[in-house]
């Protein structure tokens, strides 16, 4: 629920707040109304912009990259959950002695992990070559995100710990066809997917698929080494033996 706040006078004459956009310092401000009385809120784009620019034609996940990126404010994930922290929001604000104390973790608590800003693409989160989140995502809305995100490899899209999911990209892709020959590794990635679907108490984090989905692909691998070698690449071709040029 929104809560009163103050704003001081040097909040319009802060330099560093003046090189974020307009729209950025207005999503500031309400992110003071929307934070609780430690001024921690939870990391949700659509909803903030809900909340807070309702009116505006905006993308919300840019503006807070804007503010992050100042160190106006701190993205970080707990337990695969992301929140927001102000970090100097005790110094300037003077909650109401009623304001229930704050139930979401502090970002320097054990198991909190920072969110590193990313401009591009500017509505996910990149694992810098390997894939992408997608927060608050249903599955069903591919064709939307295809032409956000072209790069993306929309047909592998992997249930994560928690709500989240993941989506390989074209780049990580390429880099396993390459570094595993001879695997096949759309069928191997299909495969990974339906056991990840099959074992929710085993789904991995979003910096442990990259190294997941590796070690998947190696064990193939390792598995094809005993294989002829038209059985380990589909494009060899076992050699023709013709029974007269041996006894010839």
């Amino acid at each position: 629920m929104p809560r009163a706040r103050n704003i001081k006078p040097s909040f319009f004459t802060n330099e560093m707040l003046a090189e974020v956009s307009p729209l950025a310092r207005l999503l500031f401000i309400g992110l003071w109304t929307v934070a609780d009385r430690r001024g921690r809120l939870e990391d949700r784009p659509k909803k903030i912009k809900a909340e807070v620019l309702p009116y505006d034609n905006c993308d919300p996940e840019k503006l807070l990259n804007e503010l992050a990126s100042k160190g106006f404010i701190t993205r970080y994930e707990v337990n695969t959950c992301g929140y927001i922290c102000i970090p100097k929001f005790e110094k300037h604000q003077n909650p109401h002695c009623k304001e229930s104390e704050s139930t979401i973790p502090a970002p320097d608590e054990p198991g909190a992990s920072t969110v590193q800003v990313s401009e591009i693409p500017e509505r996910a989160r990149l694992i810098p070559d390997s894939g992408f989140l997608i927060p608050e995502s249903p599955l069903g809305s591919m064709a939307s995100v295809e032409s956000i995100l072209p790069e993306l490899r929309t047909e592998f899209i992997f249930k994560l710990a928690g709500k989240n999911s993941w989506m390989l990209s074209s780049v990580k892709l390429s880099e396993y066809q390459a570094n595993f020959p001879g695997v096949k590794i759309d069928i191997e990635l299909r495969k990974a997917m339906q056991w990840i679907s099959d074992n929710p108490s085993k789904r991995k984090t979003e910096n442990g698929m990259p190294r997941f989905l590796s070690s998947w692909l190696s064990k193939v691998q390792d598995s094809n080494r005993g294989l002829p070698l038209f059985a380990q690449d589909p494009k060899r071709q076992p050699l023709e033996v013709r029974p007269e040029r041996c006894f010839k």
